[in-house]
């Protein structure tokens, strides 16, 4: 036998399966079902992503506070979650919080600076703190420290806490020190004062009110002496 150099038919080599035309609506109904587990799978991964996101958020513990900056002052107005809730419950709230609430309104009704504007502001906010009686006394201790004169003269005033402890029946002392100074801020005047206040706890339904005051702590009444040290 002789050996046939001659290269042989391809078409010849290809079996039966190899020449057989490819199903089109096979490989369409192949590629489909391919779709429908990639957006299967996808779907149950966004709804792992949904669950952990939920979980992460229900066992976060970490709050967020509303601060209001007023020149070199910071003043906390309350949780995001108080602010704008009309209910607060009064068991919850501490005698540390009910003195920085009281210091807070002395010295938005004590400060002085020589922006009138800001003045008028504060003196807009402590209207959620008081009764119309009690409105009344802070204006008129106001005018016997010589707050008109001052304004005058621009004069600046400075409230320093001192000391805040709780007495009895819903009341409290809070000591705090002023400081005045003339308008080329040189330190002209520094006094002591005494001041108890009685307080009770109402709902507070305006809401600007109760962006000043989420305790709805009121003062009904309260007194303030200037001391001799």
């Amino acid at each position: 036998m002789i050996f046939n150099w001659k290269p042989r038919n391809r078409n010849a080599l290809l079996t039966n399966k190899e020449k057989a035309p490819r199903d089109k609506f096979l490989d369409m109904q192949i590629n489909s079902n391919n779709w429908r587990k990639v957006a299967f799978s996808s779907c149950l991964l966004s709804c792992f992503l949904v669950f952990g996101i939920i979980n992460i958020s229900s066992n976060n513990k970490i709050q967020t506070y509303i601060i209001e900056k007023e020149g070199n002052n910071y003043n906390v107005l309350g949780t995001a979650n108080n602010i704008g809730s009309e209910k607060r419950n009064i068991k919850n709230v501490t005698d540390e919080e009910i003195i920085y609430f009281l210091f807070n309104f002395i010295n938005k009704t004590r400060f002085l600076t020589p922006n009138l504007e800001l003045y008028s502001k504060n003196t807009e906010e402590i209207l959620s703190f008081l009764t119309q009686s009690s409105s009344a006394k802070i204006d008129r201790y106001l005018i016997e420290s010589g707050y008109k004169e001052k304004i005058k003269l621009k004069q600046t005033v400075e409230v320093i806490q001192n000391t805040g402890i709780k007495l009895e029946n819903n009341s409290y002392q809070i000591r705090w020190i002023e400081r005045t100074s003339d308008k080329n801020g040189k330190i002209i005047l520094e006094e002591n004062y005494m001041g108890i206040f009685t307080i009770k706890f109402v709902e507070i339904k305006e809401k600007n009110h109760l962006l000043f005051n989420p305790l709805g702590l009121l003062i009904v009444d309260f007194t303030q002496i200037k001391e001799k040290l």
